[in-house]
């Protein structure tokens, strides 16, 4: 608990507004104190909307539990967990994956308890998280460090691939991979401090010393998800195609007729187009991450400067679909764009489709066995 006075603002998700002529302040210690009774809750939309998008969320959650699942299935092929790359690779359909199931769990909550009245240690408990989203962007922070953690991997591979070689080692990925599912909890639990359940009513993220302080925190959190992130990715991947291409002018000028060493350096340009699809891949995956995120950081920074405009609770909704909807797009990129994963995804497509069609002809055949056996 906070010692200092606490002030109540507005910025419950996209339902809750701040008014400064109107806040009040009231101490902590009072924790049974009723919120101003000039605060109100603005839903936005019909419920009807509310609902529609309710509903998306939860198929998108469905969707994505079904594609991160498929390709989950492939990248944890014996041959293909040797690969230490596959490893950060896997992390990230694994939290797509994590991120699927509480969209569907967060937002069958959210259906199921239009007039839920929070009480209590389980009503907090409930109100932080699945009411906040509070797993869902967790996770979703962890998704974007782990991305970070791909680039800078391929960064010191193509780039620097003696350093690559002689100290990253294998348990480094697992640390890294540690560190993207504990990332995004620790830089969101301050959602814990600044909720409470007053009157039956889950307000979380809403209670903060000062603007001054939310303030602070909603830029740092901007910065460190997002900005940061996208500068990362642009300063290695960019770094990555200037080597890439500058190293292939000096390889198709070494083959040729006359090179001693054709076949060897055929070798290594088969083995750099096969680096540059993981790359072309992730780069995908990247552009893909700032599109999805890019407008609900527009948001966040119009919130923070208190900059009001007409339909901002739905360019917020709008924003968080965006967001959702990056679980579902990451594996189908893998799955179209990754030339490993897509050659393995249909050869394990096949054979369960062989395996299937064997299991129909045994059954035909059984059943045709009893038939004659039963005539004569």
């Amino acid at each position: 608990m906070m010692s200092a006075e606490l002030c109540l603002f507005g910025t419950n998700e996209s339902t809750l507004l701040w008014n400064e002529s109107s806040s009040e302040c009231f101490s902590s210690s009072s924790s049974s104190s009723d919120p101003p009774s000039n605060s109100s809750v603005v839903i936005s939309g019909s419920n009807s909307i509310a609902h529609i998008f309710q509903g998306f969320v939860i198929a998108i959650g469905v969707m994505g539990v079904g594609l991160n699942g498929l390709i989950l299935r492939v990248l944890l092929m014996p041959h293909m967990r040797k690969q230490k790359i596959n490893l950060l690779i896997i992390n990230q359909i694994l939290i797509d994956f994590a991120s699927s199931i509480f969209l569907i769990a967060t937002y069958i909550f959210h259906v199921l308890t239009q007039s839920f009245y929070y009480e209590g240690e389980t009503g907090y408990a409930l109100c932080v998280i699945f009411y906040s989203d509070l797993l869902i962007f967790a996770l979703q922070a962890g998704s974007n460090a782990n991305l970070v953690l791909i680039a800078i991997e391929r960064y010191l591979k193509i780039v620097h691939h003696i350093f690559h070689s002689t100290y990253i080692k294998r348990w480094m990925f697992y640390v890294g991979i540690a560190f993207t599912w504990i990332d995004g909890f620790v830089l969101d639990s301050q959602t814990l401090p600044s909720s409470r359940v007053i009157d039956g009513r889950c307000l979380y993220f809403y209670f903060w010393p000062s603007w001054t302080v939310q303030q602070s925190y909603m830029l740092f959190v901007t910065s460190y998800h997002f900005l940061l992130p996208l500068g990362i990715l642009i300063y290695c991947y960019g770094r990555i195609l200037y080597f890439v291409r500058k190293k292939s002018r000096v390889l198709m000028s070494n083959i040729g007729p006359a090179s001693d060493h054709q076949p060897a350096n055929q070798i290594q340009a088969m083995m750099q187009q096969r680096e540059m699809n993981v790359i072309a891949t992730m780069i995908v995956i990247s552009v893909v991450f700032a599109v999805s995120w890019f407008p609900n950081q527009i948001w966040a920074f119009l919130y923070t400067i208190k900059y009001t405009y007409d339909n901002s609770d739905a360019l917020q909704s709008f924003s968080v679909f965006l967001i959702f909807l990056n679980v579902c797009l990451n594996p189908f990129i893998y799955a179209v764009k990754h030339r490993v994963v897509n050659q393995n995804l249909k050869a394990w497509l096949c054979r369960k489709a062989s395996a299937n069609q064997i299991q129909v002809i045994d059954v035909y055949q059984t059943r045709s066995s009893n038939l004659q056996s039963t005539h004569h």
